[in-house]
């Protein structure tokens, strides 16, 4: 399963122990896993090239201001 998800079934009036999950359980795609790394360098200067030239904009949300109005109250 992916995301070392485990699925188990559980007895309508049983009690449930579930066991600890790691994600070394199931590996990642070693292809997929490599060509993740190799573009994320290359990305992310990418990325930052764009928000310093303008084409991007980094802004919040109107939900994170409402949050900050109300802690401050």
């Amino acid at each position: 399963m992916p995301f070392s998800n485990e699925g188990f079934a559980v007895a309508p009036d049983g009690a449930v122990t579930v066991g600890n999950m790691t994600t070394t359980d199931h590996l990642a795609d070693p292809l997929a896993s490599s060509f993740a790394a190799l573009l994320r360098g290359p990305l992310t200067e990418l990325y930052a090239l764009m928000w310093r030239v303008g084409v991007l904009e980094v802004g919040t949300s109107d939900r994170t201001d409402h949050r900050r109005v109300a802690q401050q109250c």
